[in-house]
């Protein structure tokens, strides 16, 4: 499986207007109510909040599984259809590179949602995420031994913890910012946007949640999780030498408690 990581966006009310033959040429004001939504989530309600004003036939869908694009496709069956974003960070989540104008078909947006990122290749772990495995028990526990072997132990609290997850050979235009692909698909950008909280319009906190996807084909045993360690974006090579090819690995994802 290659799975998905995608990180909670912080919506501040994010708005515009919509028309399609339903309503002629008047355009309806759209908003999203303002929350913190993890990307899947944020689109779905994109979609609600059209479909509530200029409905029915929107849809906001996204090739996010194992062998997707990455991209969102926005569309409208009752055609021909406009869309517009009063805040271009909308459009920047979106990956959209401008407001939609008058058409009547879908619209694939250019880039790749940066708050999502998907591997291009399969992860190595310890644990069947897949199927819904969430890591291994840690604790704070402690003892203490007395010089003549009595033991005490104290235990306050435990958490699941999934360590060492990695892609090996990971390509350069899904490891490394700089590889100069520009449709957003690089670990290292999504670590910037979503855990450094370098997004635009500060929609990622610093150490946004992370929703991890073992299998990007389901949504059934996915984790929401916190990402520990990963303080540097210094990916090693698969191959001495070779630029092609990067391991990307998380130290630790801590499970949200529910």
């Amino acid at each position: 499986m290659k799975g998905r990581l995608e990180a909670k966006v912080t919506c501040p009310g994010w708005s515009g207007t919509a028309t399609n033959a339903t309503h002629g040429a008047a355009a309806q004001a759209w908003t999203v109510a303002a929350g913190d939504y993890f990307p899947g989530d944020l689109l779905t309600a994109l979609q609600t909040a059209l479909n509530a004003v200029d409905g029915p036939g929107w849809t906001v869908t996204a090739s996010w599984g194992e062998a997707g694009t990455g991209l969102i496709t926005i569309n409208c069956s009752s055609t021909p259809w406009a869309l517009t974003f009063t805040q271009a960070d909308f459009r920047t989540f979106l990956g959209l590179a401008a407001n939609i104008g008058s058409r009547s078909t879908a619209k694939v947006c250019e880039s790749q949602s940066p708050s999502v990122w998907l591997p291009g290749t399969h992860y190595s772990a310890q644990y069947d995420l897949a199927n819904g495995e969430q890591g291994a028990f840690f604790t704070d526990m402690r003892s203490t031994r007395s010089p003549r072997g009595h033991v005490q132990t104290l235990f306050g609290n435990r958490w699941s913890e999934i360590r060492g997850l990695r892609w090996e050979a990971v390509t350069q235009a899904y490891a490394r910012a700089n590889a100069g692909n520009g449709v957003n698909t690089a670990f290292e950008l999504w670590w910037q946007w979503t855990q450094l909280g370098e997004a635009d319009g500060g929609m990622h906190k610093v150490g946004s949640p992370v929703r991890l996807y073992g299998n990007a084909d389901s949504s059934i045993n996915s984790m929401d999780c916190r990402i520990d360690g990963l303080t540097n974006s210094d990916m090693p090579m698969t191959s001495n030498g070779y630029l092609g090819l990067y391991r990307v690995e998380i130290p630790s994802l801590v499970i949200i408690p529910s």
